[in-house]
């Protein structure tokens, strides 16, 4: 009987932490979601706009990963349940043109992604040219995230060595003005003194580098350090599907607001929806506003503009990039509409609306993307 009401105590205790995990997410969503994000985009572009290369002109965005097996995919029961490989389906659902490429190889460690050229100490391995930082820059990536250092702790490597390392990897992208995102550890069933290095690793991880750490531990990982029963790929070393889903979706929601808002939207002026010409007169641009109420439940209205007649479409798309529902799908003629959205039937959350317009004269395209969120 104690040993089922510990059983009982333990699951509970579970439970309460994975759901105040999930309201921490909902806050920091939140506060990206009351703020009124919008992406300018021409012709072919979609959610994402585009990058520049070094000339300054448009190119896709690319992200590179670099880590070791749970980045490879291991744990995972097909390639697609990887979180990389969701990560990269989430990208391209709404930027088609979007590359992750993946240069993590299983048993890995910070010595191997190291800067090409670099000697390492006695008994530490050296960098592989292939898939270090070196290589992920040649691919003039927007991002590079980091899926280690697990492996570090299972080869005795110490906290302060595996920092320096990541200091000097990130020295090296900043060269390049390349952000770097850094996953903690994740919990493994190592030693006791193996997983005390990838608890204390976990913890510097996120006091070094704030916002830019990458939560693989929480709610993932047993009070001893090891990989809770109900995220067990089954070798006490990997994840499986549903592990896998938790880094791909603290992933996505750590990288994907700055890559949106910080890099994407410093490089596009924001329009009005009214501007003035040389005149001085009042001219009509297309435009999407911010829904209003936001938060909402369970109706909200979206008001946008049209400079000319022009075939529009309107579709609501949830965090992971699928289409929820077509808002609009008619001609509308110049001037300013609005749409009444009624959310019943769909759960709490935030999503993505995309204003799509093509000019019914020219065949020009112009979209427009903004977030909401769905509070019952």
């Amino acid at each position: 009987m104690s040993t089922m009401r510990e059983a009982m105590k333990k699951q509970l205790h579970l439970n309460v932490e994975r759901t105040i995990l999930s309201m921490s997410l909902i806050v920091k969503i939140c506060v990206v979601a009351i703020t009124a994000v919008t992406l300018t985009l021409t012709a072919n572009d979609d959610l994402f706009g585009k990058g520049k290369d070094e000339s300054g002109t448009s190119g896709p965005v690319v992200i590179v990963v670099l880590g070791s097996s749970t980045a490879a995919g291991s744990g995972a029961s097909t390639p697609s349940r990887a979180w990389v490989n969701r990560y990269r389906t989430f990208l391209q659902r709404f930027r088609h043109s979007a590359q992750v490429i993946n240069l993590a190889k299983g048993g890995y460690t910070t010595y191997k992604v190291m800067p090409s050229g670099t000697i390492p100490p006695p008994a530490r391995p050296a960098p592989d040219p292939d898939r270090n930082i070196t290589k992920a820059l040649s691919f003039n990536p927007n991002a590079i995230i980091i899926n280690l250092p697990s492996n570090d702790a299972a080869g005795g490597y110490s906290v302060s060595e595996q920092l320096a390392n990541y200091d000097v990897i990130i020295a090296t992208a900043n060269t390049q003005g390349v952000p770097v995102w850094i996953s903690t550890t994740q919990p493994r069933n190592l030693s006791v003194s193996g997983r005390q290095n990838l608890l204390t690793m976990r913890d510097s991880t996120f006091a070094r580098f704030g916002n830019k750490a990458i939560d693989f531990w929480n709610g993932i990982a047993r009070e001893n350090g090891k990989i809770h029963p109900e995220f067990d790929s089954g070798d006490g070393t990997h994840l499986n599907d549903a592990g896998h889903a938790i880094l791909f979706e603290r992933a996505a929601m750590k990288t994907m607001e700055p890559i949106l808002s910080e890099q994407i939207l410093a490089d596009r002026p924001r329009e009005k929806s009214i501007a003035k010409n040389h005149s001085g007169e009042r001219v009509l641009q297309f435009g999407l506003h911010q829904n209003f109420p936001n938060p909402f439940n369970p109706s909200t209205t979206i008001q946008f503009s049209v400079a000319t007649s022009s075939s529009v479409h309107m579709k609501l798309f949830d965090v992971t990039g699928k289409e929820v529902v077509t808002l609009a799908n008619e001609t509308y003629a110049p001037g300013s509409h609005e749409i009444t959205f009624s959310a019943t039937g769909l759960p709490s959350g935030i999503y993505f609306y995309r204003l799509e317009a093509r000019d019914n004269s020219t065949g020009a395209r112009q979209s427009k993307v903004k977030r909401l969120m769905l509070l019952k």
